[in-house]
């Protein structure tokens, strides 16, 4: 489980460049299953398993 792995997505996506990077965004901000979001995920080369989403998950939880 890697939550690193996940940050690195996440901030891949927010400084990718050109159209590669647009399509991301444009793709992360319509809503996406889990299988989806981690298919998405290993398309651009991070290995994201659901556990590191479900861990963020409940990390988001304990700080609300």
């Amino acid at each position: 489980m890697s939550l690193d792995l996940l940050d690195a997505f996440l901030a891949h996506a927010r400084t990718a460049e050109g159209a590669e990077g647009e399509a991301l965004r444009r793709d992360l901000a319509s809503p996406l299953d889990l299988e989806a979001f981690l298919a998405l995920a290993h398309r651009h080369g991070y290995a994201l398993a659901e556990a590191d989403v479900l861990a963020a998950q409940e990390i988001g939880r304990a700080h609300v």
